[in-house]
């Protein structure tokens, strides 16, 4: 038995685990009942007893089922709520599964020369304005200049050619 089908065996038993548990509970919720009814029948009568009256005997029906209504929407919000849980789990992970699936399928195939202009263009872009800007700045102000003395001549020009 490989992995795979070890988890899926361990999966099985784990939902078989939780719909006996469930089944249990809803045994006991409806069997408790039961069992008070007839502890009280085999208690001997108090001595003053006197029959029920027909609308104590509702009442008290009445009352117990309010009681097993409650009970059960105690039960089926704790299941809404698990199920929910597992519900947002479950979407969480084949979300992203799936995104990562897109993401190296996207990756692995071949850019197309408008993706590729678009890359350069974006990145190239910041260059671009900086040297935009360089350009349109005079000499004069560019930095550095300011600080520096205007250049004097130093010594005495030669001609270059005899002729001159």
């Amino acid at each position: 038995m490989d992995q795979d089908d070890a988890a899926r065996f361990q999966m099985g038993a784990n939902r078989v685990l939780s719909v006996l548990k469930i089944v249990a509970f809803c045994v006991f919720i409806a069997g408790t009942p039961a069992v008070i009814w007839i502890t009280a029948r085999a208690m001997p009568p108090p001595a003053e007893f006197r029959e029920p009256t027909h609308s104590e005997l509702v009442t008290t029906l009445f009352t117990g089922a309010a009681l097993m209504l409650g009970a059960l929407a105690v039960i089926i919000a704790a299941l809404a709520i698990w199920g929910y849980a597992a519900i947002k789990k479950e979407s969480a992970e084949i979300a992203t599964g799936s995104a990562k699936r897109e993401i190296e399928r996207y990756m692995k195939r071949p850019a197309t020369r408008k993706e590729m202009r678009e890359i350069i263009e974006r990145l190239a872009a910041p260059i671009l304005e900086d040297m935009q800007a360089a350009a349109q700045m005079p000499a004069a102000y560019a930095e550095g200049k300011q600080d520096q003395e205007p250049m004097k001549t130093v010594g005495k020009s030669y001609p270059k050619s005899k002729e001159e």
